[in-house]
């Protein structure tokens, strides 16, 4: 019975959410629930948006308050914790609709808690919130999904005239604060994010309770449960949970953190790991030489067997400029310089296919239909060498940049008015963020410019100039792709909490990168350093531009962790 209440909870939180990504919101209750006191104007908007696992973390929190008051509400000696004559009546009613839920309705409540496997993307466009206009109507609630968002709403709306304990919520989650194993409370640092999901989830759920009798008047609902049970000037649950969390993040942030990086000499370790500079440098080398590969051979199909050596077009870098300023729709740094390059890179890729008879036939079929297979092959190529890049991008680019920072990258302008985040300057290019972790509690732009060594940037040129209009073509004609999006990131199976990990786990060579991308190439990259072999094409082309440097020999080498 309980693991039937805690899937309507889970169920209640992604219809909640889904009123807010789909649109059903009145948009004025963005700012209304996001309201801490009911007199200050909010200047940022409430956000939903949540990674899936996310969401699994933060319904957990509301899983195991659930189950402290269904373990507690009938034993002898129980916490002190007293319910209302409202909360008692919802409690009742929901865990009876548990208890007598049918036998038709029980089919597949053991998949719940993963029926929802499509992952929140980053989004591809803004940060602010624009309103949009709902496509479908509102997933409707069961029954005992009504009566647990009622009971979680009288769970919230409880007024604490005496002692803070006296609420069901709050004693439960000083249950959840004690660290079982050490016997002793959780550090602030574990505690605030569990307080974080009772708010968060909290708010969505207040909005739901709104849109139940409609969307007219809704507004006027949301502000009046704020101003009863929402806010820290009246003494209810919420109230504590403000001042707690406040009090914890002040700690949290102003607490030295231990350190988890050692130096010896130049060998660094982190965890199990260890390696000195040495070898970093020619893993780095050796990544960069795997790109030259795959965007060479793969992807522009230079150095083949078939139609002979056609050399690269060399990139002319002190002949190349940039308008910054320029917010045209599409544009990007190569609409700049398409008459200082010396092919047009919309169909330069294009004509080499179709221009020469055998790669066209690999490529077309007798219909002059595109192959889907060879399509798919070369799309999986293109993500190799994305993915790659990504990493050359996030750790030769200065201080790294934040996963949401990187995976939301624009190479060109949008439609929507979103500006592009890579330029070019003084023959360097460089990428351009804004966003930044406390952007939403600050509400200002910090803007971080970063830059990328030479032979770094070249890969990024010739993506933007030679690959990506073949890429748009293959996408429309045979993708029947209607939009194409300016994120540099798209095709990418990661999400933002992933990268840190991935990354790590790549550098490390281990397999997760591959398994969460698909790609079984890429989780047994031979440019691990715990495998301690670096690998890189034998013969590069000497005419692409874009070898290493005075540094190349490091680029074939072998050496072994200490």
């Amino acid at each position: 019975m309980l693991r039937r209440m805690c899937n309507s909870l889970t169920r209640v939180v992604d219809i909640a959410q889904e009123a807010f990504l789909e649109g059903h919101y009145p948009f004025f209750s963005l700012y209304e629930i996001k309201k801490k006191e009911a007199a200050k104007t909010v200047l940022q908007p409430f956000q939903a948006r949540m990674e899936q696992r996310t969401k699994e973390r933060y319904c957990q929190v509301l899983h195991r308050v659930m189950a402290y008051i269904f373990k507690t509400m009938t034993v002898e000696g129980r916490p002190k914790y007293r319910m209302n004559l409202r909360q008692r009546q919802a409690w009742n009613n929901f865990r009876s609709s548990a208890e007598n839920l049918e036998e038709d309705e029980l089919h597949g409540e053991g998949e719940v808690l993963g029926e929802d496997e499509e992952e929140l993307a980053p989004d591809n466009d803004e940060d602010e919130v624009v309103p949009v206009q709902p496509t479908r109507e509102l997933t409707p609630l069961r029954e005992i999904d009504e009566l647990c968002l009622e009971f979680w709403c009288a769970l919230l709306d409880h007024r604490l005239e005496a002692n803070h304990y006296d609420s069901g919520l709050l004693s439960a989650l000083a249950a959840i604060g004690v660290d079982r194993e050490e016997k002793t409370w959780q550090t602030p640092e574990n505690y605030t994010p569990k307080l974080s999901a009772v708010v968060k989830l909290a708010r969505m759920m207040v909005v739901l309770k709104a849109l139940q009798t409609g969307n007219h008047g809704a507004v006027q609902r949301i502000q009046g449960m704020v101003r009863q049970f929402m806010v820290e000037e009246q003494p209810v649950p919420m109230s504590w949970i403000f001042s707690t969390r406040r009090y914890g993040l002040k700690i949290r942030y102003t607490t030295t953190a231990s350190g988890r990086i050692h130096w010896d000499g130049d060998t660094i370790g982190y965890q199990n790991v260890k390696f000195s500079m040495g070898q970093f440098r020619a893993w780095v080398h050796g990544l960069v030489g795997e790109c030259q590969s795959i965007l060479e051979k793969d992807l522009l199909m230079i150095n083949e067997d078939i139609g002979g050596g056609e050399e690269l077009p060399q990139i002319p870098w002190s002949a190349l400029g940039d308008n910054p300023s320029e917010n045209r729709p599409g544009y990007h740094l190569v609409n700049h310089n398409e008459s200082q390059l010396p092919v047009d890179g919309h169909s330069w890729l294009f004509h080499r296919i179709v221009g020469n008879p055998q790669r066209a036939q690999e490529f077309l079929s007798d219909g002059k239909e595109w192959r889907a297979a060879r399509i798919k092959s070369y799309l999986r190529s293109l993500r190799r060498f994305k993915e790659k890049m990504l990493v050359l991008m996030h750790i030769c680019g200065g201080q790294p940049a934040r996963a949401p920072e990187l995976l939301s990258i624009r190479y060109c302008n949008t439609h929507t008015g979103g500006r592009r985040n890579i330029f070019l300057e003084a023959g360097q290019v460089g990428f351009v963020t804004a966003y930044h972790k406390g952007y939403s509690f600050e509400g200002s732009s910090k803007i971080i410019h970063r830059y990328l060594p030479q032979e770094v940037g070249a890969l990024l040129v010739y993506y933007l100039w030679l690959v990506r209009p073949f890429q748009e073509q293959i996408e429309v004609s045979h993708s029947r792709c209607r939009r194409l999006s300016e994120v540099l990131s798209t095709m990418l199976s990661i999400m933002p909490s992933d990268l840190g990990f991935f990354f790590f786990d790549f550098l490390t060579g281990g397999s997760a990168w591959g398994a969460i991308t698909g790609d079984r190439e890429f989780s047994s990259s031979p440019t691990a350093l715990s495998s301690g072999r670096v690998s890189t094409p034998s013969s590069p082309s000497s005419a692409s531009g874009i070898s290493a440097g005075k540094e190349s020999p490091v680029l074939t080498t072998s050496f072994s962790l200490p």
